[in-house]
């Protein structure tokens, strides 16, 4: 599967791949998919939640768990939706 995603790197156009990307590559044959998320400074936290979960969301990954050092993010996943995994 690193291999698939190398792919990217490795042709002509180098292009990076997406969340969404190793998503489709892994999550059916994986039991978890762990998604970290680091945040910068609390402005670069602003609308994370809502972007992480329209990725698990846009790509039913089911077992996804999203693991984050920050518990305003953790309580803002939490609050949008009980049905994610969320750890910290």
């Amino acid at each position: 599967m690193l291999k698939e995603l190398d792919v990217y790197h490795q042709s002509g156009n180098s292009k990076i791949p997406t969340i969404e990307d190793a998503l489709k590559l892994i999550s059916a044959s994986v039991r978890q998919v762990i998604l970290g998320a680091k945040v910068g400074p609390p402005s670069y936290e602003k609308g994370l939640a809502n972007d992480i979960l329209s990725i698990v969301e846009k790509m039913q990954c089911k077992n996804c768990l999203i693991w984050a050092k920050s518990d305003s993010l953790v309580r803002d996943i939490i609050k949008l939706s009980s049905d994610v995994a969320v750890r910290r």
